[in-house]
């Protein structure tokens, strides 16, 4: 087995079946034994049970090296399936992974920054994983990969994507309400289609800045633009609307205009919409630009 040519998920498949295949092997066989004693040594053929031996020397043997030779070879395995999950192939190509409540967000070597994972096929691909708030678990099942995502701190991993497709990613790691919906999708496609991705600019159209910003801030992981429920209020429709708020313990209603909707960013806990918890953390550290840009984008969802 040339573990140094796999992919992340050749390795760990290998190492399941090895060891799975062993494991069957050993139950048929150990049930077959059981049962065949069973029938043969059985109180009606046998009344009188006869004398067993003190010892045997070369029975004791085989049972001891037998089992040992067993366990080594499946750790032998494992520790090369492991040892291909942490080596990083060379010449890979690296991208930011940053988890928040409750999205993934992807930031590349250009600086082009998305919400999905996009790759191209048979290129090695170095994650460098961290959170901006709570440790979260970046998890793809397609390519085999789960690495923890903490707080001030980056953990790595890899994996290397055999073919064209949509493959879906989510934290395994409960870190609060809205962690069901903490799912994201790595994008496989070809080199040619991906460059042309990589050094495409992002269209300049009405709130194509706040729609960015949203998604590197993990806004829409709580936030539909649909009307859909979710954590936090749906932002269809919101603008201009008439929302029933908790301030300082107490209900009241007022107008969702470009004032509120930058004070619910800067401050949420300050006027908690009816119906929801006050558990969105604040971005005080926007910039008066990106505010703007973010209620834009927002009074554009009619």
């Amino acid at each position: 087995m040339n573990f140094a040519a796999m992919t992340t998920t050749h390795a760990v498949d290998i190492v399941y079946r090895y060891i799975f295949w062993f494991c069957l092997f050993l139950l048929v066989g150990i049930t077959a034994t059981m049962i065949y004693f069973v029938v043969k040594y059985n109180h009606k053929t046998h009344p009188h049970p006869e004398p067993s031996p003190d010892s045997h020397f070369w029975l004791e043997l085989t049972w001891f090296v037998i089992p040992t030779l067993i366990a080594l070879s499946m750790f032998w395995v494992g520790w090369k399936g492991y040892a291909t999950l942490v080596d990083v192939p060379q010449k890979s190509m690296t991208v930011h992974v940053t988890g928040r409540q409750w999205a993934w967000s992807f930031r590349y070597a250009n600086g082009k920054t998305s919400d999905k994972l996009y790759v191209p096929v048979n290129r090695p691909i170095k994650l460098e994983i961290t959170s901006k708030d709570v440790v979260h678990s970046f998890y793809v099942p397609a390519f085999r990969i789960k690495k923890d995502a903490v707080p001030g701190m980056t953990t790595e991993e890899w994996f290397r994507a055999p073919k064209e497709g949509s493959y879906d990613a989510y934290c395994t790691q409960y870190c609060g309400l809205g962690h069901s919906r903490m799912i994201t999708k790595v994008v496989a496609i070809s080199p040619k289609k991906f460059q042309t991705w990589y050094r495409q600019k992002p269209p300049e159209e009405e709130g194509a800045l706040g729609k960015t910003l949203a998604g590197k801030n993990g806004c829409t992981g709580c936030h539909s633009i649909d009307g859909s429920k979710s954590v936090g209020p749906t932002w269809k429709g919101l603008f201009g609307a008439t929302v029933t708020v908790t301030t300082n313990g107490k209900q009241r209603t007022l107008k969702a205009d470009a004032a509120y909707i930058k004070k619910s960013i800067t401050d949420p806990g300050a006027d908690v919409v009816k119906g929801f918890s006050p558990i969105m953390p604040p971005f005080a550290n926007l910039s008066a630009k990106n505010l703007d840009a973010l209620v834009d984008y927002i009074r554009g969802l009619k």
